[in-house]
């Protein structure tokens, strides 16, 4: 049986090439110190939780495949390494959702990255200038009245995340729990709120995902008393 060729696989990446680190170009700090100790890093950075799994059941599944004559199963360090294929240009141009770059790991770091990302959200509704940066809290509080049910929505999301009470916007709890499920994914009991680009959904889950690591940093700091 004709055995087909192994290459690296990914399920929304097949042949192309991977997409470079547009943030914080991680490939450029392997470039300049320890190659494999940045690839290592890499690695680690983007371990949610191990796996299990052993270089002997690993053979077996490629063997496997190759004599079905399916795609090889995917290779998660070499994956890593290629980065996560996704894409959404701005001012922190994202081609990775989860890692983060040494050089963002700082509280002022992420807080400013966040800021901007809620910025770029809101300019979906025009409401980039209801975004102010914020030393405190996940970096970003929001201001004024939403002047469309499209802008109340997303307004309405942004403020929860910061943290902020929706009555000091004029907005409602009630309304923001109809609104959401048409905000995200674009069906729902709401037919006023307009669904976010794939764009603005990237950087709302990279929002996410550097306010998480940085309720971490505080929460380690508050811990050790520094």
């Amino acid at each position: 049986m004709r055995q087909r060729p192994r290459r690296p696989w990914h399920p929304l990446w097949d042949g192309q090439a991977p997409c470079p680190h547009a943030e914080d170009n991680a490939a450029g700090e392997a470039s300049s110190g320890n190659p494999v100790a940045a690839s290592g890093d890499l690695l680690q950075g983007h371990i949610v939780s191990p796996a299990p799994t052993t270089e002997r059941l690993q053979s077996i599944q490629r063997m496997v495949a190759d004599q079905l004559g399916d795609a090889l199963p995917p290779d998660f360090s070499a994956n890593v390494l290629q980065s996560i294929p996704v894409q959404a240009g701005g001012l922190y141009p994202i081609s990775d959702v989860w890692y983060i770059d040494p050089g963002l790991d700082t509280p002022d770091r992420l807080r400013i990255h966040i800021a901007q990302f809620a910025r770029e959200i809101a300019a979906e509704a025009d409401l980039d200038g209801c975004i102010d940066d914020r030393p405190d809290g996940i970096g970003f509080a929001c201001r004024g009245q939403a002047p469309s049910p499209a802008g109340r929505a997303v307004l309405a999301l942004l403020a929860c995340l910061a943290g902020q009470s929706l009555a000091e916007l004029g907005l409602d709890n009630g309304q923001l729990a109809l609104d959401l499920p048409a905000l995200l994914h674009g069906q729902g009991q709401s037919h006023d709120a307009t669904c976010l680009s794939d764009t603005a959904v990237v950087k709302l889950f990279r929002l996410l995902r550097l306010a998480r690591r940085l309720l971490d940093l505080e929460a380690s700091t508050t811990a050790s008393g520094t």
